[in-house]
């Protein structure tokens, strides 16, 4: 299956994008919509809409690039296509998008037992199918205990939290702490 990355302020796929965003993730841990396309329209997160062949929408990707890291913030799939392999569909083109670049991501912490832990333990497994390593620290993410992943080699905790100011200002960036 191949996916291409549009960006998101592509009309087309704006109300798309939002209504998988606003779904797929619970409102502790998104931004709003509107502060992310306007973020993206300033050039400081790119925001994409994972499209196939036929331009069917499949998924989102939002992305806040570096110099030499780029953070994958927010990835999902469309629910009527999950299971189809889209989920790794799309972080490969996301891997092509940013060719030279280290990607890193973070997940829900899989080092304490929770209620969603085989939710947690599917996600984990997913990044290392695709290539990516688990970084040997955790950070408290705004009050949420995060792991960090990356790909295809390490990525700082510094490499990581220098990421976040340009795109989401100094005081988001201070409630991104490594435990």
């Amino acid at each position: 299956m191949k996916i291409e990355l549009i960006p998101v302020t592509n009309k087309k796929y704006t109300e798309l994008a939002e209504q998988l965003y606003v779904s797929a993730y619970p409102e502790f841990e998104r931004k709003a919509f509107a502060y992310m396309l306007a973020r993206a329209e300033a050039g400081l997160v790119e925001l994409y809409a994972a499209v196939d062949e036929e331009g069917e929408f499949n998924g989102i990707a939002f992305t806040v690039p570096g110099e030499k890291v780029v953070y994958l913030e927010y990835v999902a799939v469309d629910p009527v296509r999950r299971g189809k392999g889209v989920g790794s569909a799309i972080l490969g083109a996301v891997i092509n998008q940013y060719q030279g670049k280290r990607i890193v991501a973070d997940i829900e912490t899989t080092l304490n037992p929770d209620h969603d832990m085989p939710v947690r333990m599917r996600r984990k497994s997913f990044y290392r199918r695709s290539g990516f390593l688990t970084m040997d620290y955790t950070v408290n993410f705004h009050g949420i205990v995060r792991e960090v992943m990356a790909y295809p080699e390490e990525v700082s905790f510094e490499e990581y939290h220098e990421l976040f100011a340009p795109a989401y200002g100094e005081i988001f960036a201070s409630k991104v702490r490594k435990l």
